[in-house]
């Protein structure tokens, strides 16, 4: 009975054309899987160990960051803020959060950069980056996309997180502080419809703050283009997971006093290590969310196969090579990673491999954009078509070179005369030949992925 009631969900689930259902029964329909994806996730625990890496890392870094971050608020004038903000962000630890928030102001204190010299204040300063890198490496994971980017760009948005962040973030609260405590506030609250008013935006204010934070770490921090719908969505997650579970913890630490007798001393550095673990789980979540929204091929398999076998390598390959040369033939804008993978129906990840096997060999190139764009770098006309076979079927010999064995020159010689074979039958086959050909639906959208060989 258990075993056909799953069966039957499974079957609503991913089999359901959500196109034919009405709205507000394609809205949960989706909702479900999103849901089904989420848990799953969980279950896998990948999140859980990137979630529990960042957590060793924040304790590593959390002084150097608090540190620098005052520093620069500090030119501001708006480094008063730094107390009120721990004490709001560790809330949920109810009484031990002043204690806490008191000994990490006096470690702060106690940082003296001109004390340091060179070799201190580098490592401190590496503490905060692989703070940031480990976290951007944690989101490259989650959105399936290799960390390729530039150095001097990563450290250009390091830098920027460090120095502009904290003042954005900062200047913000001072001035709604500042507008709270102005008294403006007091004579509104007198009447009736703007004090009920009031209410209600003390009590959404929190959730909207966080969800534009959260969205503008969604947008900012993955390497690559998150659109504007699934960041949003992902951040409303987010936001909504971290107050409630903030409301739930606090709940938690006050019902748990047995904590105290177990742990003594110890128990407020473990209610910290927990609240700190729930909240890179929280933003991971987030993020996963946001990446299935714009991403919902991946809902029912979050790993599909990433390997291609070498036929495919071939097709795809010659695939790839052909829809940029079109863009180029035509005029048109320049296809990105994510275009082609989501044109092929394929994942991102051997797409992006072939482009950079192919630029590699000097066939195509990368524009400066981002996301960037894939450029042809020779004439249609020009290359043929074995060279882009070699290009992938003789990807990582520079690598990993063969010795020779003479007792199997056997195999070598069946290899040079399929070879010699393919040269024969496509020696005077080009790209623009692909370019050209006449399909009988051109650009029709075709799955390349894991069909067999016809």
């Amino acid at each position: 009975m258990m075993k056909s009631l799953v069966d039957n969900a499974s079957r609503w689930l991913w089999e359901t054309r959500a196109e034919l259902l009405p709205a507000w029964q394609a809205g949960l329909l989706h909702f479900c899987r999103l849901l089904y994806a989420g848990i799953r996730d969980l279950i896998e625990g990948e999140l859980n160990l990137r979630a529990m890496s960042l957590v060793y890392t924040s304790l590593l870094s959390i002084v150097p960051l608090l540190a620098l971050t005052f520093s620069v608020l500090k030119a501001f004038n708006v480094h008063n803020q730094v107390e009120p903000f721990l004490l709001s962000l560790l809330a949920p630890l109810g009484d031990k959060a002043p204690s806490l928030v008191e000994q990490l102001i006096g470690f702060v204190g106690n940082v003296k950069v001109g004390v340091l010299g060179g070799v201190g204040l580098g490592l401190l300063i590496y503490t905060v980056v692989a703070l940031l890198q480990k976290t951007a490496f944690a989101f490259d994971y989650i959105w399936k996309v290799s960390p390729t980017a530039r150095i001097a760009k990563r450290f250009s948005g390091y830098f920027g997180v460090i120095t502009l962040g904290p003042v954005i973030i900062f200047t913000a609260i001072s001035s709604i502080t500042d507008f709270t405590n102005s008294g403006g506030l007091a004579e509104w609250e007198a009447i009736e419809p703007l004090a009920t008013l009031l209410w209600i935006i003390g009590i959404v204010l929190p959730y909207l703050l966080m969800w534009v934070a959260f969205a503008a770490i969604y947008t900012y921090v993955p390497n690559t283009k998150v659109k504007l719908i699934p960041a949003l969505s992902g951040a409303a997650v987010a936001a909504v997971l971290w107050e409630s579970s903030g409301s739930i913890f606090a709940a938690f630490v006050t019902t748990s006093r047995n904590y105290d007798v177990i742990y003594s001393g110890f128990a407020a550095g473990i209610l910290f290590l927990i609240w700190i673990y729930l909240g890179w789980m929280i933003l991971l979540l987030g993020g996963a969310f946001s990446f299935y929204v714009q991403n919902p091929q991946y809902l029912r398999y979050r790993r599909p196969p990433e390997k291609l076998s070498g036929w495919q390598k071939e097709r795809v390959g010659l695939a790839l090579m052909t829809l940029i040369a079109r863009r180029h033939h035509r005029r048109e804008k320049p296809w990105t990673t994510d275009a082609l993978a989501k044109h092929m129906g394929l994942p991102r990840l051997p797409v992006e491999s072939l482009l950079r096997q192919f630029k590699h060999r000097d066939m195509v190139s990368a524009t400066n954009d981002y996301p960037a764009r894939w450029l042809l770098n020779n004439d249609p006309a020009r290359l043929p078509v074995v060279d882009i076979l070699w290009a992938i079927r003789r990807h990582g010999e520079d690598h990993l070179p063969l010795s020779a064995n003479h007792d199997l020159d056997i195999v070598d010689q069946t290899l040079e005369s399929l070879e010699g074979k393919l040269h024969s039958v496509l020696e005077e086959r080009v790209l623009e030949d692909l370019v050209q050909a006449e399909t009988t639906e051109p650009e029709k959208k075709r799955s390349l992925s894991w069909g067999r060989k016809p």
